[in-house]
């Protein structure tokens, strides 16, 4: 049986450090629990002066077909991007953060993971959506498949 390799964060570069202490990335995708995130990652900020929240929406991509044409699912993914922006701006603006919403469009772990590494953050919050039992098992989720495929922490928040 392989044991898991335990890191010393007192060896990491300080370089890591302060971007690990800087840059939140918060995935949101319209329930309540994308709220819950948002106010954990508000509390943080409040706590570690300085702390950057970037907020993320990502939309699935769809094949075009005979039947759906490039257009209508760029309309579709726009209007879905928008209801599940929509409580997180007004989150945004109850809580008095500062940041921008960004949509993507991809394989939502993917594109999570990727947008954190390439705005080198240094920690994901994503709200978990309580799926259980044999949905959560054989659908899996979002926030499972971030934490398999994040080398940075990720906090999963109800």
């Amino acid at each position: 049986m392989q044991r898991e390799r335990v890191r010393d964060w007192s060896r990491v570069s300080p370089e890591v450090q302060t971007v690990t202490a800087k840059r939140v990335l918060v995935a949101v995708d319209g329930p309540a629990c994308s709220i819950h995130a948002l106010e954990y990652a508000a509390r943080r900020q409040r706590t570690f002066d300085g702390l950057e929240i970037l907020v993320l929406n990502v939309q699935p991509s769809i094949r075009p077909s005979r039947t759906l044409s490039r257009g209508l699912i760029a309309e579709y993914q726009s209007r879905n991007a928008v209801a599940a922006l929509k409580p997180a701006l007004a989150a945004i603006k109850r809580l008095g953060l500062e940041t921008t919403p960004q949509t993507q469009i991809g394989n939502p772990p993917a594109v999570i993971v990727a947008f954190a590494r390439h705005r080198r953050c240094g920690e994901i919050v994503v709200g978990n959506s309580g799926l259980g039992g044999v949905a959560g098992l054989v659908l899996g989720s979002v926030a499972r498949k971030v934490i398999l495929l994040a080398r940075i922490p990720v906090v999963l928040v109800k």
